[in-house]
């Protein structure tokens, strides 16, 4: 499935197997009062904001490929809270690959790369100046 833009509207959501490629606003946002939301397997590449924005609780992110988005691969909001990262690989998001603003999550056994400088793609990284 390739899907363009989420959000996500309400707990027990699950989002497995998916193509999140080339959105321009909002990748996938999960709400501040929902919970249990799991995401797993999913590429979440190429976007021009966050790959995955969660403010929610007790939420699962398993196995993804969040790569080359021009904010924080995954943003962990003020108001998530417990929620576990595990095994994702994050790679040239910028300026991050992951932050945590919440409490008592969990961030297990990622693969986090940066980028070098001007490694991403034009597309997501337009404040670059390419030499030739």
């Amino acid at each position: 499935m390739d899907w363009s833009s989420r959000t996500y509207k309400g707990s027990d959501s699950l989002a497995i197997g998916n193509i999140v490629k080339g959105t321009k606003t909002d990748t996938n946002i999960i709400f501040n009062g929902y919970r249990n939301f799991f995401a797993s397997e999913n590429y979440i590449i190429f976007n021009r904001q966050e790959g995955i924005e969660n403010n929610s609780q007790f939420g699962m992110f398993l196995d993804n490929i969040i790569a080359y988005n021009s904010d924080t691969g995954v943003i962990l909001g003020t108001t998530s809270e417990g929620n576990l990262v595990l095994d994702n690989k994050l790679v040239c998001n910028i300026p991050r690959n992951i932050e945590d603003r919440g409490v008592e999550n969990n961030l297990i056994n990622n693969l986090d790369k940066p980028c070098e400088p001007c490694q991403s793609p034009i597309e997501v990284c337009n404040h670059c100046q390419r030499k030739k």
